[in-house]
C-alpha cells in the first residue's frame, strides 16, 4: 500500500498520554507553520515545546514517561521528555501507521514501509524485520509480555481490518476481532477496541492463552477514525482517556502552488479551493497537471488545465483509491495506481475515452509513482513486497517484470534521466536514505553516490543538467550534472530553499519542475478551518468497570 503522505495526513496519531496519566504530548504548530511536539502536564495551564522536534508527529511515551518516540523526516526518533539529544532509531516508517510502541524488554516495535512489523532497541541499533504472510500490520500496541504485540491486520486495501495478536518471533498472527482500527490492553484484563465506525467496545482477554473470552461490550461511540483507517484515540495505563470527536475535518488541505528557485510560492489558481490533494504531476508539455484528490474514504485522479482552466475528473465509481498519476511521454496516456480488485497500475487516455489498460505488477506488492521510459514502453516502479522495497521495470503489453534494484535494503523513488539511460533513486544501504544513480536498464553495471547527508525524492531537470533531491533536513537540493560520453558526473549538492510548509512526498518527490526550469509545482499546506474537538476523561476506568458490571 502506498498512498503515502501525499494522501494520508501527518495528523494521524498526533497525541499520546503517559502511562501514569500525568501528561500529554501532541503535535502542534511550531515555527514556520511546521509541526512540532508540545508537552503539557495535566496539572499545568500551559504546554511547552519539545526542542528539536520540528516536523515531528505521531508521538508515544516510553513506559517510564521519561522519553518520547516520534516521527520526523520520514524516520523514527527518540527524545527525552525534558528535551535533549535526539536519537535516530529508524530511517523509514510507514506513512499510514507512523510511530511505534515500547516493549517491556526495551525494544520498540513499529510498522515499516512494506507493512511488516519491525523491532529496534530503544537505544538505537539494528532494525529487525518481522516477516509475515499477512499483507500488513498497522498500529502495533504493546501487551504486558514482550514476545507478542497487538496490531491491526490490513488486507484488500484495508477494506478488511482486524485486531490481531502477532508473534515477534515468527510473524504468525491470530485474529482477535474484525472491523477494528486499534486495540489497547487494560489492567482489568480486557481489550479496549476502537472499531472502524468510531465505536469503542471492551472484550475480556486471556493474556496467557492470547484469546478473547467473551462478547464485546459497547462503551461509547463517536471517535474520529480518519478514512476509516486512522483512529484519534489515546489511553493511559491508569485510565486517562483522550480522543477526537468524529465528524470533523481530518487533516491539512493543500493548495497547488508555483514555487520559484528561492522558495516564493504563488497559487496556480486562486479559485481552486484547498483540498486533500496529492503531489501534482505535470504533463510533458507543461500545460496540464494530474492530481489525486481525496474525498471521504476514496480518492480519484483529476486533471487541471493550467493555470485557470477546467478541473476534470478522470476516475469514478467504487470506494477505491486511485492515486500517483504519471504522464506517458507525449501526454497521450496517464498511468496511475488503483486499489480496485487489488493493487495494480491502470493506464488510460487523459480525456477518459477508450479502453483502460491494466498493467501487471509483482505479486503481493504495492507500488509508488510509476515513471515512464522516454519511449513509453516501460514503467519503472518501486514496489513493496514483504521484507523491503525494491525497484522494478514493467514492460507495457507483456507480463515482463524485471528487477532493477532489488537488494537487501530499501530502494525506492526511481527517477529516469531525460534520455532514459540513467536512474536516480534512494537506498538505505548506508543505514539511512541516500541518493544514488545507476545506468538503466543495466543497473548492475555501475552505481554513483550523489547525496552526502541523507536524501530522498530524486528528480531530474528537463534538460538533464541538474539533479534535485530532498535532504534529511527538508531542503530542496540541486546538484549540477555534466555529461561526457553519455555518462553523468555530479557536482556538490547545494540547497535551493526550505520545504517547510510544503507537503511531504514521502517516498517520492514532492515537486515537479516546469518548462524553463525556473519554477516548481508543489503543494502548500493550509490549515483546516475546522478545529478538532478533543475529549479528555479522567478516571475513565471507573466508567469502564461500571459498564462491564452492568453487562453481567
Amino acid at each position: 500500500m502506498s498512498p503515502g503522505q501525499a494522501l494520508m495526513p501527518q495528523l494521524a496519531m498526533r497525541f499520546a498520554i503517559s502511562d501514569d496519566g500525568s501528561r500529554i504530548v501532541y503535535a502542534g504548530e511550531g515555527p514556520d507553520n511546521q509541526s512540532q511536539l508540545w508537552v503539557r502536564d495535566l496539572d499545568a495551564l500551559d504546554a511547552r515545546p519539545l526542542a528539536g522536534t520540528q516536523g515531528g508527529f505521531a508521538p508515544t511515551f516510553s513506559p517510564d514517561g521519561k522519553s518520547v518516540l516520534f516521527v520526523a523526516a520520514g524516520g523514527l526518533r527518540k527524545v527525552p521528555v525534558g528535551g535533549g539529544e535526539i536519537t535516530a532509531l529508524a530511517d523509514s516508517v510507514n506513512p499510514i501507521s507512523p510511530g511505534g510502541t515500547w516493549l517491556s524488554d526495551g525494544r520498540v516495535v513499529f510498522t515499516g514501509p512494506d507493512f511488516n512489523l519491525r523491532t529496534v532497541p530503544e537505544a538505537g541499533g539494528r532494525v529487525t524485520v518481522i516477516p509475515s504472510d499477512s499483507l500488513g500490520f498497522l498500529f502495533p500496541r504493546a501487551l504486558p509480555r514482550s514476545d507478542v504485540v497487538l496490531a491491526v491486520g490490513c488486507t484488500d486495501i484495508c477494506d478488511r481490518m482486524s485486531l490481531d495478536v502477532v508473534s515477534l518471533e515468527t510473524g504468525k498472527f491470530t485474529q482477535v476481532m474484525d472491523q477494528a482500527a486499534m486495540g489497547w490492553y487494560v489492567p482489568s484484563g480486557h481489550l479496549v477496541v476502537v472499531r472502524r465506525n468510531g465505536a469503542v467496545v471492551a472484550v475480556p482477554f486471556d493474556l496467557d492463552a492470547l484469546e478473547v473470552r467473551g462478547d464485546p461490550v459497547p462503551l461509547f461511540d463517536g471517535v474520529q477514525v480518519g478514512f476509516g483507517v486512522i483512529p484519534s484515540f489515546a489511553l493511559s495505563a491508569t485510565g486517562t482517556l483522550l480522543y477526537e470527536k468524529a465528524g470533523l475535518t481530518f487533516g491539512r488541505p493543500g493548495r497547488v502552488v508555483r514555487v520559484t528557485r528561492t522558495g516564493t510560492a504563488t497559487p496556480v489558481d486562486a479559485n481552486w479551493p484547498a483540498a486533500e490533494v496529492s503531489i501534482p504531476w505535470l504533463s510533458p508539455d507543461g500545460k496540464r497537471v494530474a492530481v489525486s484528490i481525496l474525498e471521504g474514504q476514496r480518492s480519484d485522479i483529476w486533471i487541471k488545465e493550467l493555470d485557470r482552466g477546467a478541473l476534470t475528473r478522470l476516475t469514478t465509481g467504487g470506494s477505491w483509491l486511485n492515486f500517483n498519476p504519471s504522464w506517458r511521454p507525449g501526454g497521450s496516456e496517464l498511468a496511475y495506481v488503483s486499489s480496485e480488485g487489488g493493487w495494480h497500475i491502470e493506464s488510460r487516455r487523459p480525456d477518459g475515452t477508450g479502453p483502460i489498460t491494466r498493467i501487471r505488477i509483482p505479486d503481493g506488492t504495492t507500488v509508488g509513482v510509476p515513471d515512464w521510459t522516454p519511449d513509453g514502453q516501460w514503467l519503472v516502479i518501486h514496489a513493496s513486497p514483504p521484507g523491503g522495497q525494491d525497484i522494478h521495470a514493467v514492460r507495457i503489453g507483456t507480463d515482463s517484470v524485471v528487477p532493477i534494484a532489488a537488494g537487501p535494503f530499501d530502494e525506492f523513488g526511481p527517477a529516469l534521466s531525460p534520455n532514459g539511460n540513467w536512474m536516480a533513486y534512494a537506498s538505505t544501504e548506508s543505514g539511512r536514505p541516500e541518493i544514488y544513480v545507476r545506468p538503466f536498464p543495466d543497473a548492475s553495471r555501475e552505481r554513483i553516490s550523489v547525496s552526502r547527508n541523507g536524501g530522498r525524492g530524486a528528480g531530474w531537470s528537463r534538460d538533464g543538467k541538474e539533479l534535485f533531491f530532498e535532504s534529511a533536513g527538508r531542503e530542496l537540493m540541486t546538484v549540477p550534472v555534466t555529461w561526457a560520453g553519455g555518462r553523468p558526473t555530479f557536482g556538490e549538492p547545494k540547497p535551493l530553499f526550505s520545504l517547510n510548509g510544503f507537503a511531504d512526498g514521502g517516498e517520492q518527490r514532492s515537486y515537479q519542475q516546469e518548462p524553463g526550469g525556473r519554477t516548481f509545482l508543489m503543494i502548500q499546506e493550509a490549515e483546516s478551518t475546522v478545529q478538532p474537538q478533543l475529549v479528555l476523561v479522567l478516571n475513565w476506568f471507573e466508567e469502564l468497570k461500571a459498564k462491564l458490571r452492568a453487562k453481567r
